[in-house]
Formats: C-alpha cells, sequence, structure tokens
C-alpha cells in the first residue's frame, strides 16, 4: 500500500517557497523602525513530536502578494503568519496577527482566510484534496500579554468565528491550538 502525502506537502506544492519563514521557530513582529509605534514582539513556536507544520509569512510591504489587486483600501490586508500543521489526518490552519494595542485584527484575519480557501480550492482543482482542515484565526497582543508567563489550556477557548486571543509572553504551543 502506498503512503498518503502529507497535507503539508500539498501546500508545499501550491505555495511559493519565497514566502516560506527562514526561521520557522519564531513569530516576530518588528516595528522598531515605525515613528508612530515602535515595538519588538517574538514568540518562540513550541510543537509537540506529533505535529508537523510550516511557517508562511506574507509581508504585503515588502512583496507583491497580490498583483492582481488595485491599490483599494484593505483590498490587499492579510495576517502577519499563516501557519499549517498535521497532526494526525488533520490540517490545521492558523492565521496569526501580532499587534502592539488592541486594534482590530479581524479585517485581515477574514481575508487571510478567503486566502486560505481559494489555496485549499486550488488544491482540490489539481488532485491534491485536503478533506480534514480546520481554520483558527489567532490574535498575539503585546500589551495583554505583559506579565503572562503561560497561557492554560483552559484559557483557550475559540469564540466566534472561530478567534482565539493568545496571549503569552514567551511561547506559542501550537499542540494547544488544535482543538
Amino acid at each position: 500500500m502506498a503512503k498518503k502525502v502529507s497535507q503539508i506537502k500539498h501546500i508545499e506544492n501550491i505555495l511559493a517557497n519565497k514566502f516560506k519563514d527562514a526561521a520557522q521557530c519564531k513569530l516576530i513582529e518588528d516595528k522598531r523602525n515605525d515613528v508612530a509605534n515602535p515595538f519588538y514582539m517574538e514568540r518562540t513556536i513550541v510543537a509537540e513530536h506529533d505535529v508537523e507544520y510550516i511557517l508562511y509569512r506574507f509581508n504585503p510591504d515588502e512583496e507583491e502578494i497580490f498583483p492582481f489587486f488595485n491599490d483599494a483600501t484593505d483590498l490587499k490586508k492579510i495576517c502577519d503568519y499563516i501557519l499549517f500543521a498535521e497532526r494526525g489526518r488533520s490540517l490545521y490552519v492558523l492565521l496569526i496577527e501580532m499587534k502592539l494595542g488592541m486594534g482590530s485584527v479581524h479585517k485581515q484575519l477574514d481575508a487571510s482566510e478567503l486566502f486560505i480557501k481559494y489555496i485549499l480550492d486550488s488544491a482540490e482543482r489539481i488532485g491534491s484534496k485536503i478533506e480534514d482542515y480546520h481554520i483558527r484565526k489567532v490574535r498575539i497582543c503585546e500589551r495583554k500579554s505583559k506579565g503572562k508567563r503561560t497561557t492554560k489550556p483552559k484559557d483557550l477557548e475559540y469564540g466566534l468565528d472561530s478567534f482565539l486571543e493568545y496571549n503569552t509572553i514567551r511561547d506559542f504551543r501550537i499542540k494547544e491550538l488544535l482543538m
């Protein structure tokens, strides 16, 4: 019997390598050159041995992500990171937005969800259908994280629209988010 191809491999066959995050082990938001609100935020990614993942970073300020769109307001919004995690037979897509304050992240996360659905539909179109997937929207707020060393599993409850506030000062624990 042939070994099943991992769902992450299907994603890697679709998304360009230039968008893979070089570090793969950290989430970083570096806005130290921002005149209005300079800040730096970093979270170490912690994954268990039974979780395979790949991290993508899309930065519309540096690269032309959606070259077919005009520069209309909010049209090219996308979240900071998209993390694909595979555990068992399920693929989890974590849409991650990092913010200094409590500003809204919903436009970026909602736009990213549409982008992911397009990727999953494209996978099916080329014969790499991904059937068991879960999309989760995650905001990490630096100001809310101050002083919090960990987030306990009981604090990790997705609200409406699969949205979660993940407020820790150090780690980004993938397994805890795969619910």
